[in-house]
């Protein structure tokens, strides 16, 4: 679950997110992303999806929304 994930491709927020994302999928790790945003996709293999997240993502961020 991240509070930055990129929406399109060439979209800076949470590059490096992604990039740990591609790195763990590489090392033969399953893993899925939970996002802001409408939808669900696949990308680079990683399944990502987007839940409606106003009170949840923005703000002090999921983390600190979940506790």
């Amino acid at each position: 679950m991240t509070t930055s994930y990129p929406r399109e491709e060439g979209d800076p927020a949470g590059g490096f997110v992604a990039g740990l994302a591609r790195w763990l999928a590489g090392e033969g790790g399953e893993v899925e992303v939970i996002a802001a945003g409408p939808g669900r996709e696949r990308v680079d293999g990683i399944a990502v999806e987007r839940i409606p997240g106003r009170g949840l993502f923005y703000g002090g961020g999921a983390p600190d929304a979940l506790a």
